[in-house]
Formats: structure tokens, C-alpha cells, sequence
């Protein structure tokens, strides 16, 4: 129970290992490999709560949870990317436009602001269509929600006429649903935005598991 309350702690405060170590009484040692230990558990548990492909009951009701929002039909998920800050891992891969390092997080939640599907493992220069190809299928789903298109079986652009207006608008509240769950987990969890001094798979692991602890928050 301390190991899981240390590690918790280092993700809510986004604190130096040192400083999680000092609240739990332990040398910065141990508790930079408590934290990865739990992380790598909590981490590992992702297949059993973070599912993309769920039920038709479930599919039906994320599309009715949608259309309630803005009215927009056959909608299963929103999808979205935010950038995690972390130490250089060497290279210029991870640094993004914006002059920093950091890694490229993919996520897919509903209208509630559950979490569907996490993918971490994704540098900065990414390219956003290849990176969703990779992550779903996405003949299995009605429509997935996106900034600037949305895809069914094909890819279609946004409708520019006189009419895409309202469309455009629907569209846009949708998708504001990804939006806010970002910024509700780095508000829950400050490591995710702070930044991260640790190894890159760690990062990896600590993105998974802070989603996975969301879940239960």
C-alpha cells in the first residue's frame, strides 16, 4: 500500500522522485524504483479497462450520448492528440513545434469523458492520420471525430458550402469532448504536464497508468 501511495503521490504532485521519496521516508533510490515497479503493474492492466472495441449495447450508447451533445449522428468516439512534456531522450524526434520535448499522445474517449483508447508511443513528428491508421480499425466503428475530418470507411474532408455551416458547428462541439478530458487529467495529474525526467519508456508506462487511474479517480 506505501509503494502504490508513493507512486500516486509522484503523479498528483508531478514532484521529483527525491521529494515522493522524502513524504514516504525512503531513499531517492527506492523510490524511483517503486514508482516504476507500480507503474509497470498499473500499466500492464490497460487491456482490461481501456477497450476500443466494445459491445453494440455500448457502441449504441456512446452514439446516442453523442447526438445529445450537438446532434451529430453515428458518432462512437472523439479522438484527439496533447503533448506530454519530458526530458530529451536524445535526438531531435520528440521536440515538437513549439521548441520542447515531448511525446505525441493519441486518445479516444466518449461523450462522458471516458477514456476508449490511449496509444503513448508516438514522438512529436508523427504524422496524425498514419498514427490513427495504426491504432484502430477503423472499419469496425460507425464514425471516430476528429479536428478536421472524420473518418467512416474512407476518409472524407470537411463539406465547404453554404450549408456545412451547422454541420461545422456540430462538429465542433462534438469533438470538444477530447478537449476537455485533457485537460481534466493533467489537472488531475501535474506529472503529465510539469514534464518527466525518466526514461522513455517509463513516460510511456506513467501515461498508460495515469489513464488507467483517471478511470477509478
Amino acid at each position: 500500500m506505501n509503494q502504490l501511495l508513493l507512486t500516486l503521490r509522484f503523479y498528483a504532485t508531478g514532484s521529483m522522485q527525491i521529494t515522493a521519496g522524502d513524504f514516504s521516508g525512503v531513499h531517492q533510490t527506492t523510490a524511483g524504483k517503486t514508482i516504476k515497479r507500480v507503474t509497470k503493474v498499473i500499466a500492464a492492466n490497460r487491456f482490461n479497462h481501456l477497450k476500443l472495441h466494445l459491445s453494440p449495447i455500448k457502441q449504441q450508447q456512446n452514439q446516442t450520448g453523442f447526438y445529445s451533445i450537438a446532434r451529430f449522428l453515428c458518432v462512437y468516439g472523439a479522438l484527439d492528440y496533447t503533448h506530454i512534456r519530458l526530458q530529451s531522450p536524445g535526438g531531435q524526434n520528440y521536440r515538437n513545434r513549439k521548441g520542447y520535448f515531448s511525446s505525441n499522445v493519441q486518445a479516444v474517449c466518449t461523450s462522458n469523458l471516458n477514456f476508449l483508447d490511449v496509444a503513448s508511443k508516438f514522438a512529436s513528428i508523427a504524422v496524425p492520420v498514419k498514427t490513427f491508421v495504426l491504432s484502430i480499425n477503423i472499419n469496425k466503428h460507425p464514425v471516430i471525430v476528429i479536428k478536421s475530418l472524420y473518418f467512416t470507411r474512407t476518409t472524407k474532408p470537411t463539406v465547404h458550402s453554404v450549408s456545412s455551416t451547422t454541420n461545422n458547428e456540430s462538429h465542433i462541439r462534438t469533438r470538444s469532448c477530447i478537449e476537455r478530458r485533457f485537460g481534466i487529467w493533467k489537472r488531475r495529474f501535474p506529472v503529465l504536464s510539469i514534464g518527466m525526467r525518466v526514461n522513455l519508456e517509463l513516460v510511456q508506462d506513467i501515461i498508460v497508468a495515469c489513464t488507467f487511474c483517471i478511470i477509478y479517480a
